[in-house]
């Protein structure tokens, strides 16, 4: 195994700060779409919020790649092994490559029956194939710059896909203002117009991330070796570690799926309502989302260097900050919950109904980041599959379960639904908080396994 010195300082706050903002700019660009369509349509509004479910599945597949990647090149760096890093992302990047192509394809046949199989009404149902049939068809674009982004922030340099995404989304604001609002007669194109200034974004920001990686000797993981032979050991790894954290995404993704099973009988103000309720509340756990993310590859690169009872230490500290920075933005968001929502709408049962879920938003988002962080840090030292088996009970007996009897069986409407979610946040980061005080994810590693069979 040739190794070399990891000269690279990597620290939490150096890694947080660039994926805190690249995470605000993710979550504009995926929410500007809901937010200028409603001055659109709130039909068309409600149909792409509602698609963000399946536009999220499709992300999940191609961050499996990522996430496997990431991990596996932050332990190596951390022990020192840069060739193998490098051999791990050109394996990664072919496997994206591939798997986007394939479903870019396929996805695309899938938009007719997934729309019907929603019930929804049948103004919001175009509205959302629309959307669907432009972005699955061209989501090769996200597969690779997602991919990218991962490896380029497992090296330590997490301010460049933050600068990458605060131009694309630029360009989508811009895209979307002039298929929209039709600017010295430009063609008005509505939902499809705003589903290709996404796509184009995408491919905009995909180019940028690849040329620059490409120009940086340090990043560029084409000098270490040829593109093939791939290394089969590595793709096994990356979907071994990958595999179960997109699982655990996937799962969660589903369970929210099913949700908008139980919604959509409820109408359109109940769609509408639950679709700026997400929106908004996004912004509530971008500090903690990005500390999740840094934490995990800060965790990869302690385990990597042997370094556990630090990376042990840290983990917990950041959840404190995680959880209090939560409640303080979501506690804001709500006190000023009236004039944010008449941003959107002037509907008066949309506005009734959005204003209560942000009140429960506040004690599900304060106990959100728990899971956030912990089970990021969980994959990070390689500890992969617990998450996914706790998080399938939990997302599915409490979540869904809960959301159907509160929701439903009580005819409790949204606030049963989003009681559901509660329960399932709290309890499912109390199980997850015990697993890494017990210390059980030690062991776990890839570096030490390689180690162990060489």
């Amino acid at each position: 195994m040739t190794s070399t010195a990891v000269k690279r300082s990597i620290t939490l706050a150096g890694l947080a700060w660039p994926i805190m903002i690249e995470t605000a700019l993710r979550t504009t660009l995926s929410s500007v779409d809901t937010f200028m369509l409603a001055h659109y349509a709130d039909e068309a509004a409600a149909a792409v919020g509602m698609v963000q479910q399946f536009v999220f599945f499709v992300m999940l597949i191609y961050m499996m790649g990522g996430t496997g990647a990431s991990i596996l090149i932050s332990q190596h760096l951390g022990a020192g092994d840069e060739r193998t890093a490098a051999e791990i992302g050109r394996t990664a990047l072919l496997f994206n490559v591939v798997v986007g192509l394939i479903l870019s394809l396929g996805l695309r046949l899938t938009v007719d029956p997934l729309i019907t199989s929603l019930r929804v009404d049948p103004v919001v149902g175009e509205y959302a194939k629309e959307y669907l049939y432009v972005y699955f068809s061209c989501s090769v674009f996200q597969a690779v710059s997602l991919l990218l982004a991962s490896i380029v922030r497992s090296h330590g340099y997490s301010s460049l896909p933050m600068y990458v995404n605060f131009g694309a989304n630029l360009l989508n604001v811009v895209g979307n203002y002039l298929v929209l609002f039709g600017p010295g007669g430009f063609p008005v194109l509505g939902v499809k117009g705003v589903a290709l200034s996404t796509v184009i974004s995408q491919a905009a920001g995909m180019m940028v991330m690849l040329l620059t990686v490409l120009r940086r000797r340090d990043l560029n993981f084409f000098q270490e070796g040829s593109f093939i032979p791939v290394r089969w050991k590595h793709v096994r790894n990356i979907l071994r570690i990958g595999g179960p954290s997109a699982g655990e995404n996937l799962s969660y993704n589903l369970a929210q799926m099913a949700l908008l099973y139980f919604i959509t009988p409820m109408g359109t103000a109940a769609i509408a309502s639950y679709t700026y309720t997400v929106n908004i509340s996004r912004f509530s756990f971008i500090i903690s989302l990005s500390l999740g993310r840094a934490s995990q590859i800060l965790v990869g690169h302690r385990i990597g260097a042997g370094e556990n009872d630090r990376a042990f230490q840290e983990v917990l500290r950041t959840t404190v900050v995680a959880m209090l920075s939560s409640l303080v933005v979501m506690g804001t968001i709500a006190l000023f919950r009236g004039p944010v929502i008449r941003l959107l709408t002037d509907d008066p049962e949309i506005i009734r109904i959005t204003s209560g879920l942000l009140v429960w938003a506040v004690i599900l988002e304060f106990g959100r980041p728990i899971n956030l962080v912990v089970i990021s840090a969980l994959k990070g030292a390689g500890d992969a599959v617990f998450p996914v088996i706790m998080g399938i009970l939990m997302m599915w007996g409490i979540s869904v379960t809960g959301a159907w009897f509160f929701g439903v069986f009580l005819s409790w409407g949204m606030g049963g639904i989003w009681l559901g979610k509660l329960l399932d946040e709290w309890f499912r980061g109390f199980v997850m908080i015990g697993r890494w005080v017990s210390r059980r994810w030690e062991g776990r590693s890839f570096v030490e396994r390689e180690y162990e069979t060489a």
